[in-house]
């Protein structure tokens, strides 16, 4: 596929399969495996729905934020 081919050029895209996919009411987690990353992505239902995304299916994640920043309170 295209896509897959002109996302290698660009280090902010991972191409690889989804391997799981669990829906809530309003959210949804995707788990793409691509290559040695495995990619989280947590997103609302009705994109998954819309896009249709079931196991097995080739998929691109795109990393739009460079940093994540996790904190507790005290």
């Amino acid at each position: 596929c295209h896509e897959f081919t002109r996302s290698l050029r660009h280090p902010n895209r991972f191409p690889g399969t989804v391997i799981e996919v669990k829906r809530d009411k309003l959210a949804a987690t995707v788990e793409i495996l691509a290559g040695p990353h495995r990619i989280l992505a947590f997103v609302t239902r009705e994109a998954v729905d819309e896009m249709g995304l079931e196991p097995g299916m080739r998929a691109v994640a795109t990393v739009k934020a460079t940093n994540v920043m996790l904190e507790v309170d005290e």
